[in-house]
């Protein structure tokens, strides 16, 4: 298929060159600042297009990969405008191009004005975190993507022809799925700079935090993989170590009671811990602390008392 996309940000840039290593003709590139669209049509060996609408003339799918919040009134935009430039087909037949969008979060609802105005619709999201252009595009081979689509519709055709492996969703389930990629991806990085600063805190630099924790983290991460989080957990909490969560929280405490202490994450630092330890609870007495009822009860405990600690 000739491809179009809209928004050449990183993911636009990145996905549009992994089609093209895939043998697809990419169009050219629509974005909010022509400068933009022309770095990634030199990139992708594409055009640059100023008007949207002649982008979707020249193509049969074209990709929305713009940021969350202007999807829908893109979609409602591209809608009105299309309704005046391209002829209704016949009832039952669908117009051309398909349109899809990459957004995580919105469902294919947010397409609901093109497929209103007789558009195939889909949305199709990467379970990766783009921050580099070059790594997203190399990455998106071994990428599981999920994706809402119309059964034997044209993208659907194409999905089986482009060889990535997905998972299909309904769009009533696409909040609570955008949530658990979140935890996966967005808070792995918030804990680690809560980690990277509580080394730093005893000397380290960040670039020796950095690497000292990055075994610990592939190796958390390999064992989640290979053997599911149940048994793949380790530490104090799965041990049903008291003592040392204790020392734990004293030892924030009194980070915390520091006048000097730079502002940043480490100021709920301490907070952070208790919430954590309490869902690493939760997940230990699934399978680890089964058999020591009692170290669960005064993990629990202790995680109480020092939340109405904090409520005095």
């Amino acid at each position: 298929m000739r491809i179009g996309i809209i928004g050449a940000g990183k993911v636009g840039t990145s996905f549009g060159l992994f089609l093209k290593d895939r043998g697809e003709t990419i169009t050219g590139y629509v974005s909010r600042t022509y400068d933009s669209a022309c770095e990634a049509a030199a990139l992708t060996g594409s055009k640059a297009f100023q008007d949207p609408l002649e982008l979707i003339r020249n193509s049969e799918l074209i990709f929305l990969t713009v940021v969350d919040d202007q999807i829908e009134p893109l979609a409602a935009v591209l809608a009105s405008k299309l309704a005046e430039n391209i002829p209704r087909p016949d009832p039952g037949d669908q117009r051309h191009p398909i349109f899809v969008h990459m957004s995580g979060a919105h469902s294919i609802l947010a397409l609901e004005p093109l497929a209103a105005a007789g558009f195939e619709t889909a949305s199709l999201h990467p379970l990766q975190s783009v921050s580099e252009i070059e790594q997203a595009r190399n990455a998106f081979g071994d990428t599981l993507f999920t994706v809402e689509m119309m059964l034997g519709g044209g993208f659907e055709g194409w999905l089986a022809t482009i060889g990535i492996s997905f998972v299909r969703i309904e769009a009533e389930n696409k909040a609570l799925y955008h949530v658990g990629a979140v935890f996966a991806s967005n808070f792995v990085v918030t804990v680690l700079d809560a980690a990277i600063q509580l080394f730093e805190q005893v000397g380290f630099s960040e670039e020796e935090a950095r690497r000292g924790l990055m075994p610990l983290v592939y190796g958390s991460v390999d064992n989640v993989a290979r053997s599911g989080a149940e048994k793949a957990l380790t530490g104090p909490v799965a041990r049903g170590d008291v003592a040392t969560v204790a020392k734990h929280l004293e030892a924030l405490e009194a980070l915390e009671a520091l006048e000097d202490l730079d502002s940043g994450a480490l100021p709920e630092a301490a907070a952070l811990y208790k919430s954590l330890s309490g869902a690493t609870l939760s997940l230990a007495m699934r399978y680890k602390l089964t058999k020591d009822p009692g170290a669960a009860a005064e993990l629990k405990a202790l995680l109480a008392k020092e939340d109405a600690k904090h409520e005095r």
